[in-house]
């Protein structure tokens, strides 16, 4: 048996064990816990001592059939330590009674779960407003870029049209500037179709 001073008869464990119900404190529960182990230990050492004996060998008829007695009673017991365990959970206040649920907890547990699913939320909405600024924000650097080329290419023909005028005698200048104009015509009427 454990350290702890049994205080409880025999007859009383087994009437405990019997009815869970019966306990009424933690320390009742874990006397009776410790008993059980005992026995649980107890039989288990027993089934596994037989069966290494007859690992090699065959098992007698009888051997056979005890085996499967204890290891029933090893069962039976610890069926019985989990409804003491219940009931200790019981009289500690960690499990519901009866299975009538903790009305504080419950409203406890459903705060929580609003609280949880407004922080999801706003993660949500954060993440979503931060992919909206990023692509606002690419999408006014792709104009500044258009804007900044169609600029530039502005200048550029203006620059090259200052040149042609400069260098070129005007009625051939006059020739090249309408062959342009009637080509980007073209273009244009192209691209509406």
């Amino acid at each position: 048996m454990s350290e702890r001073a049994i205080t409880l008869s025999d007859n009383h464990i087994d009437c405990f064990i019997a009815d869970p119900a019966l306990i009424t404190t933690h320390e009742q529960a874990l006397e009776i816990l410790d008993c059980l182990d005992d026995e649980i230990a107890d039989i288990q050492a027993k089934v596994d001592a037989c069966q290494i004996e007859h690992s090699a060998k065959a098992m007698p008829e009888a051997t056979s059939a005890w085996l499967r007695r204890a290891s029933y009673a090893c069962a039976m017991r610890r069926n019985a330590r989990h409804r003491v365990m219940q009931r200790d959970k019981e009289l500690r206040g960690t499990k519901a009674v009866g299975g009538v649920p903790n009305p504080e907890k419950k409203a406890a547990n459903l705060l929580k779960q609003q609280r949880l699913a407004d922080e999801a939320a706003a993660r949500r909405l954060a993440k979503q407003n931060e992919h909206l600024r990023l692509q606002n924000e690419r999408e006014s650097l792709a104009q500044k870029r258009r804007t900044f080329q169609t600029e530039r290419d502005q200048r550029f023909e203006r620059q090259f049209i200052e040149a042609a005028r400069q260098f070129l005698p005007t009625d051939q200048f006059e020739a090249i500037r309408q062959i342009a104009r009637n080509s980007a015509s073209v273009a244009t009427q192209e691209a509406a179709l």
